[in-house]
């Protein structure tokens, strides 16, 4: 199965449309997208009555595509005649990752910075720097059950409060293993690449059991984060994207595969 990618995320609608497998096919590599998550959306009563309380609130922080989805349910719950969305657009909003930002602007129309920092250090950076000796209002963080303590702690650290709120639940896939074995069956693929912290938790423990790693197929994270945490699984990184969008996760699948 020479050229070929197993991507641990949910693709998005039809194959033929989906980002990753449109990016990938261009290159003539074969990419199949797997899930390995599920989510389960919470607390959306009290998200509106932070949505709907705007005044108390410098911006917004959205660091996944959930977040998004999230805040759009909880925007359902508010009276038809709450201006809670013009009221937020007039504030900074703050997302890791292009796929956030392009969700965060189409289905809020907001404008967003950030999306270029790629992880949470580079993310509170930029929020320091934007709020340097000025607004002492708490920014809303709508945010995982696993979510790091990174940028609340650092923006702790330099006096910037964060009302971080669970607004979804994060559980491994219930057909990873199934789903796995039949990737297993028709091929191990060359590469395999982990998008996210929590993804290597769940699916980490299933490849592994089903003899796939370590000896079959590289590893490739889309981050720093997530390479820290295969690291600290004991699981070797054969490369890491310079940037978390289909072109970089591309970019490094071709360096690795080019070494073969």
């Amino acid at each position: 199965m020479p050229g070929s990618v197993l991507l641990l995320r949910q693709q998005e609608g039809e194959s033929r449309l989906d980002p990753y497998v449109q990016c990938f096919s261009g290159a003539n590599l074969s990419a199949v997208s797997l899930p390995v998550l599920q989510f389960e959306y919470v607390n959306l009563k009290r998200l509106a009555e932070k949505l709907q309380a705007v005044v108390r609130y410098a911006g917004l922080v959205v660091t996944s595509q959930r977040g998004v989805e999230a805040i759009c349910q909880a925007l359902k719950l508010l009276p038809a005649d709450c201006n809670a969305i013009a009221e937020w657009s007039k504030l900074p909003v703050f997302v890791v990752g292009q796929a956030t930002k392009t969700i965060t602007e189409s289905k809020l129309g907001f404008s967003c910075q950030g999306a270029a920092s790629g992880n949470s250090e580079n993310l509170a950076a930029r929020i320091i720097e934007y709020f340097v000796d000025c607004d002492s209002r708490h920014l809303l963080f709508p945010c995982s059950n696993i979510k790091k303590e990174t940028l609340p702690t650092l923006l702790l650290e330099a006096n910037i409060p964060l009302d971080c709120l669970t607004v979804y639940r994060t559980a491994p896939h219930p057909d990873i293993h199934r789903s796995l074995q039949t990737i297993k069956n028709t091929g191990v693929p060359d590469l395999t690449v982990f998008f996210s912290p929590s993804g290597v938790a769940f699916a980490l423990p299933a490849l592994q059991e089903l003899g796939i790693l370590p000896a079959h197929t590289k590893c490739i994270a889309i981050g720093a984060s997530t390479k820290r945490a295969l690291l600290s699984s004991a699981q070797q990184v054969a490369g890491t994207a310079s940037e978390p969008t289909p072109a970089g996760v591309l970019h490094v699948c071709l360096q690795v595969l080019a070494t073969e």
